[in-house]
């Protein structure tokens, strides 16, 4: 389905931060008019603790207009490892290709931090419509945070496997969407 439809991306920045394993990918496709920050899933026992810190992030870490919006603290922290690398070229991005749509993606763990960056961006003015296209995403927040991003990111797929147990976690009985 996807055959040759890569032909033509160009990669401006990689981010990574070694001792969380945190990385993504940014950069845009002239056919397209896409710019597009992907982020990658587990890949080592600190990835695997992030995914299991179900403690919530302080109040207004997404931002100070929304102090209830609270995220998983392990999602955040595999996010906000990388966030300044990712959003600084984003905008970058915007600045050089100001009628590209931005795409945010990942799978598992990179999907957590996909929606968290999906949604930061979507509240920063300079950036167009962002969308957000998730495999295999965890409950990434909390209710607030939920009714958030859906507000924001009317553009959006979750693809999940019905049998994945990822997708059911943290559980709603922790007080994640």
């Amino acid at each position: 389905a996807c055959k040759n439809t890569t032909i033509g991306f160009k990669l401006t920045k990689q981010c990574k931060f070694h001792k969380a394993g945190s990385f993504a990918y940014v950069g845009y496709h002239p056919k397209y008019e896409e710019i597009i920050v992907s982020y990658r899933g587990s890949v080592n026992i600190q990835n695997w603790i992030e995914d299991f810190d179900f403690t919530k992030t302080p109040n207004k870490t997404i931002d100070p207009n929304y102090p209830d919006a609270k995220v998983e603290t392990g999602f955040y922290k595999n996010y906000h490892s990388i966030e300044n690398c990712t959003i600084n070229e984003i905008l970058n991005l915007t600045t050089q290709y100001p009628n590209y749509q931005v795409y945010s993606t990942g799978h598992s763990l990179g999907a957590a931090a996909s929606t968290i960056a999906a949604v930061k961006l979507a509240l920063n003015d300079d950036i167009p419509i962002v969308s957000l296209y998730n495999f295999g995403s965890p409950r990434v927040g909390n209710k607030q945070f939920s009714q958030l991003a859906q507000t924001l990111l009317y553009a959006s797929q979750r693809m999940v496997n019905h049998g994945d147990c990822v997708t059911k976690m943290p559980y709603k009985t922790m007080g994640f969407y």
